[in-house]
């Protein structure tokens, strides 16, 4: 399980820093995702963004695809899978290895 927050710090520079962090709960692991001394819009939803997920409005490509072009299939059969561990194994990213 995830909790989401943000935590005002002014104890180490003496100004005010708005930090934003993920917690795992089960394993109460911490998570910086982003320190700013102005939290605006489109700092907050940059936060919350991911690049990598393939996203269901952009036909199942990934923000950074869907900007220049559809990738090339590959096939599988031909290359190694390699995967990675995001969020401590609550989800996946797979990448082809070289």
């Amino acid at each position: 399980m995830l909790a989401v927050d943000f935590h005002v710090d002014c104890a180490v520079t003496l100004q005010r820093l708005y930090c934003f962090f993920v917690i795992e709960v089960g394993f109460r692991y911490v998570h910086i995702l982003g320190v700013t001394a102005s939290p605006d819009g489109q700092w907050t939803t940059q936060m919350h963004y991911n690049t990598a997920r393939p996203h269901r409005s952009l036909g199942q490509l990934t923000p950074a695809q869907a900007a220049t072009r559809p990738p090339e299939p590959v096939v599988l059969a031909e290359h190694r899978v390699h995967r990675k561990q995001i969020l401590g194994g609550l989800t996946h990213e797979y990448y082809v290895a070289a």
